[in-house]
């Protein structure tokens, strides 16, 4: 049997017993240096994205509370109800979309403009009641301006619903 003598020198020996404390020293002090800021980081992202779901429901919210804000001012501006005067939601609708989401500001002027169309024609038929119209010509012209709500409405949602989604 021939037995080979492995022999190092003192500089290998040192380097093989010194070399994996280096290395993990170093890996160590890189990790006690940069972990905290991956960790940070990570946080701040979920942060984000918690933030961007939360507008995008308060989004979603103030669409819902615009039509039916749409459905009250009816009853007031066409009809004379004397329910109690709001402020639109659109504001927010706008508010939100300009900051966390400009990609549908486009959408949501789009919906403004048709809105206002609306509240034009709203308040023409109320005119026309005050005047002595009767209700049958209350609603002249009604699905001509309701349709482009609807429509850029509609659109806004399935943008929305898309982007979250994703």
């Amino acid at each position: 049997m021939n037995s080979a003598t492995l022999t190092l020198e003192f500089w290998q020996l040192l380097v093989l017993a010194v070399l994996p404390a280096i290395v993990g020293g170093l890996a160590g002090t890189l990790g006690a240096f940069w972990g905290p800021k991956w960790l940070q980081q990570i946080r701040e992202r979920a942060e984000a994205r918690n933030k961007k779901a939360a507008k995008i429901e308060e989004l979603f919210a103030a669409i819902s509370e615009h039509q039916h804000w749409l459905g009250i001012m009816d009853s007031i501006r066409i009809f004379g109800s004397n329910e109690p005067r709001t402020d639109s939601p659109f504001c927010k609708i706008e508010a939100i979309s300009q900051v966390y989401f400009p990609e549908f500001c486009d959408q949501v002027d789009k919906l403004s403009i048709a809105t206002m169309k609306y509240e034009k024609w709203q308040l023409e038929r109320g005119k026309a009641r005050i005047a002595g119209a009767g209700v049958e010509k209350l609603d002249e012209g009604f699905d001509d301006v309701l349709e482009p709500v609807v429509t850029a409405r509609q659109q806004l949602l399935v943008s929305l619903r898309k982007y979250a989604n994703k």
